[in-house]
């Protein structure tokens, strides 16, 4: 055999065997509005309160009110107040709760013409039943869909309420509203894209964010059953209590599940300081630096962990926010006059900011009152941030990822690997996996010597940019890890594994990345240009260097994966050299997609070194799959290539049709 011939067969036997956005800008920061409900000791509002009677202290500084207005609606009032009713995660009983408590909601309406109300579905996406509306008609009927149907069946509803509201927009009586409605939708296409697990923080940050253009205090009543914060989504709550907090949107939670037990509301001032996280553990043979067993990955899916009653989430979320949590009680009447009334008299305050910048940083926000026994209702803070941002939506923890891919010269303070794979068609475009790698031993892990622990907290980001510069593609996660002091050497010889789904366009994109070290702030960044090509003849996936294939669990060959092969899954190596000491070969795989009626595709490999031809072979395809896919999986023995870089070609011909990619290859002693 020639040392250029892959060995397909034996490959596969060892395969199926379980072979192992714009940057910060530094502008002027607009004066603060906040929204104040200030009520006596039996829930009455109070109307007459003067400037000096108010004090805020923003992170810390205290700060003059500039402008004081009572708010109030009534009868005949040509300024609308806006009503958002969001329904998620609910039974049966749930639903039949919610539903009439949404009823009686809705029948006080009458008395309140002023009030707009939207009707909105949090499930697999976000549905819109009903835009900005005072027609009880219309909105128990919104109301009847988003408590009584599976998602699937919401899709054709919400799509015809968008393109009522597109039509609404020209309209000058409707415009503002359904521009709100329009706007919530497009930031829940770009939340949805990062959603993760199912969270339903996503989906409300784009409720809130989506309503910042409408004037004064809005409302958002949030109906659930179930709601956890887990760690690794802390910085995603706290973005989701800024954003509202930035559009003057309050958060009136619910709990639809009645009467329960346990959850000490007193504890939720505090929820958002326990970082309780979830530990790993590397049980992985760290000596082979090339197999799949000897690299700790850590899935991206870190495990949710159920820190607190949900009643205590609720009710940080609520509490931060102005509003209050509703729960503990069959009869949720109570919770919905509580919102009519919070909504019926309020106060703008204006003040400027504690820092003349749009710096990132958390602000907190306390206010006080010093009339003897008024109570205020006012929100907890906000992150400081630009008032757009080029369209996308910008989480608070991105800022220092965005930051260092924006400057002119890429951070590797932190080593981060990755890349961009393209495989088959999807429905909306060709389909591409975004890979990325964090070695933890370039993380800082801080060891508590005397509780014996250790804590870890570290954001990943990636994005893809069209040949314009603009982002068509972000998503992000923060990780956190903590655990026994003892398992941290361990931890350092893993890598963090980061793998999302995307479908794109024909055309010439940009692929980027970056990691942050939270506890150095230190950062590392890549960037990579890559092309989608045209749809036509016969396709080639992206061709990967193999670091080592991992048999796929059973309770997952359901899932789709393209770098699977039956029941195993191949591994790709990203970046890492590959040692001849400690490897006999390697390996490469891609997959191609032949046209039809055009005849057998014929692959051939082609290896570069220095630019000059190295050698050549050809490359055998495995037989077509259900779907038709016909894999390479090439084994190509090490004896035959000194240390170096190589370039590796695999060019696809079919019929009249070509296809070719390539691949880097670093061998080292």
């Amino acid at each position: 055999m020639s040392p250029m011939k892959a060995r397909p067969s034996r490959a596969l036997a060892i395969f199926l065997a379980g072979f192992a956005a714009p940057a910060l800008r530094a502008e002027e920061a607009k004066p603060v509005a906040l929204d104040l409900v200030v009520q006596d000791k039996k829930g009455v509002p109070i109307k007459d309160l003067k400037p000096e009677e108010i004090e805020v202290t923003e992170a810390g500084l205290k700060r003059p009110v500039t402008a004081l207005k009572l708010v109030e609606g009534a009868q005949g009032s040509k300024t609308s107040r806006y009503v958002t009713l969001v329904f998620d995660g609910l039974d049966a009983e749930g639903q039949k709760s919610a539903r009439k408590a949404a009823a009686e909601f809705l029948a006080k309406l009458t008395a309140s013409p002023d009030i707009q109300v939207a009707v909105f579905r949090v499930g697999l996406e976000l549905w819109v039943l009903s835009g900005y509306t005072s027609d009880p008609a219309a909105l128990n009927a919104a109301v009847e869909r988003a408590t009584s149907h599976e998602d699937e069946t919401l899709r054709g509803p919400s799509d015809l309420v968008k393109t009522a509201a597109a039509r609404e927009m020209g309209v000058p009586e409707t415009a503002a509203r359904a521009r709100a409605l329009v706007e919530v939708m497009r930031v829940g296409d770009d939340m949805n894209k990062m959603r993760q697990d199912g969270s339903t923080l996503f989906p409300l940050i784009a409720l809130a964010k989506g309503q910042a253009t409408l004037p004064g205090r809005k409302t958002l009543v949030y109906f659930s059953q179930w709601f956890d914060v887990p760690s690794k989504f802390d910085d995603v709550f706290r973005s989701l209590i800024s954003e509202a907090n930035r559009a003057g949107v309050a958060l009136y939670t619910i709990d639809a599940r009645g009467v329960r037990s346990g959850g000490d509301l007193g504890a939720a001032r505090s929820a958002m300081e326990q970082l309780e996280s979830v530990s790993r553990d590397a049980t992985r043979d760290p000596q082979n630096p090339q197999s799949a067993r000897a690299n700790f990955n850590v899935s991206e899916n870190v495990a949710a962990s159920t820190r607190q009653d949900m009643r205590v989430w609720l009710g940080q979320l609520s509490e931060s926010t102005g509003a209050v949590l509703v729960g503990g009680s069959n009869d949720l009447r109570k919770g919905t006059d509580k919102v009519l009334a919070d909504s019926a008299a309020y106060y703008d305050v204006t003040y400027p900011p504690s820092a003349d910048a749009y710096d990132g940083a958390y602000r907190k926000i306390e206010v006080k009152v010093s009339r003897p026994g008024a109570k205020v209702q006012s929100r907890a803070g906000y992150f400081a941030l630009p008032p757009s941002a080029g369209g996308q939506t910008v989480l608070a923890y991105e800022i220092p990822m965005l930051n260092a891919l924006e400057a002119p010269t890429l951070s590797q303070d932190v080593e981060v690997h990755g890349g961009i794979f393209r495989f088959g068609e999807g429905g909306a475009g060709r389909e591409l996996r975004m890979l990325l790698e964090v070695p933890m031993s370039g993380l800082q892990f801080a060891v508590d010597e005397k509780a014996k622990t250790y804590s870890l907290r570290f954001g990943l980001m990636a994005l893809v940019k069209d040949e314009k510069g603009e982002v068509v593609q972000k998503i992000s996660q923060v990780y956190p890890f903590a655990g026994p002091s003892d398992k941290v050497e361990a931890m350092k010889r893993g890598k963090v594994g980061f793998n999302r789904a995307v479908q794109l366009a024909p055309g010439r994109y940009t692929f980027e990345a970056a990691v942050q070290d939270r506890g150095t702030q230190k950062v590392g960044a890549l960037r990579a240009p890559f092309e989608v090509p045209a749809p036509g003849g016969v396709r080639l996936s992206s061709v990967s260097v193999v670091r080592g294939v991992e048999p796929v669990p059973e309770t997952r060959l359901n899932v789709e994966d393209p770098f699977r092969i039956q029941k195993a899954r191949v591994i790709p190596n990203l970046d890492t050299a590959i040692a001849k000491a400690a490897n006999p070969s390697f390996f490469l795989f891609a997959a191609v997609w032949p046209a039809k009626d055009a005849g057998t595709p014929e692959a051939f490999v082609e290896f570069l070194r220095d630019g000059k031809k190295f050698g050549e072979a050809k490359a055998d395809l495995l037989p077509p799959d259900d779907k038709g896919r016909m894999v390479y999986l090439g084994e190509y023995p090490l004896a035959s290539f000194p240390p170096g870089t190589y370039e590796a070609r695999v060019r696809v011909k079919q019929g009249a049709s070509t296809a070719e990619d390539k691949a880097a290859i670093t061998i080292v002693p």
